[in-house]
């Protein structure tokens, strides 16, 4: 199998603030996605977080929200899609290697890993979407909509009108691009309300 681009154990080492988690492989799509896991005892609900390597500051940005989310009680996973050809792809200004259908497949494949999880199988799970990973959340969330409950975007695709959501999704929502420091934490805070207002323990057979 292909695994997913430079979510190495260096980049996860000192998590920001100290977020408690493990290094986790995810089979999605016929390849394997490097990720960061994390669930907080008694979750209340979960939450994908795709962190494309191509985009600089990504990590450390999607720590920063999964160390908010689980203080607020939500598990996340964070997940690279992109493989390493494709990463590099990007980096050189191709912006096709990422299509947004083929991503939206690896971001199902991991809401797929997750719901297997025994600690999540009773909690519906939503889904983060921020800068290039926005096209394919929203891929994702038409995808499988019986399986992402709750969808959060940051900016919007200029190309894409308000069908991206897609008629399957319950819950969804849209803010502006944080802009400095303090924006990013007033960011996290809003995504953590969001989502324990929009998640709830579900039963899955």
């Amino acid at each position: 199998m292909n695994s997913s681009a430079e979510m190495t154990s260096e980049t996860y080492t000192q998590p920001v603030g100290g977020l408690h988690g493990e290094h986790v492989i995810v089979p999605a799509d016929n390849m394997d996605l490097l990720g960061w896991y994390a669930c907080p005892e008694g979750a209340t609900g979960a939450v994908l977080i795709p962190s494309l390597s191509s985009e600089l500051g990504t990590p450390a940005r999607g720590v920063f929200l999964a160390h908010t989310l689980e203080s607020w009680g939500i598990a996340t996973l964070i997940v690279d899609p992109l493989s390493a050809h494709e990463s590099a792809l990007l980096k050189a200004g191709q912006a096709q290697a990422a299509d947004p259908s083929r991503l939206a497949r690896r971001l199902c494949g991991a809401i797929d890993w997750m719901i297997t999880r025994p600690e999540l199988r009773r909690l519906q799970i939503g889904i983060f979407g921020h800068a290039e990973a926005e096209e394919p959340v929203l891929n994702a969330a038409a995808t499988c909509p019986d399986r992402i409950s709750s969808v959060l975007l940051v900016g919007y695709p200029a190309h894409l009108g308000p069908q991206g959501f897609g008629d399957g999704l319950k819950r969804g929502y849209v803010i502006d691009a944080p802009t400095d420091e303090q924006s990013q934490e007033s960011l996290a805070r809003f995504a953590a309300a969001w989502f324990s207002q929009t998640l709830r323990p579900a039963p899955r057979d």
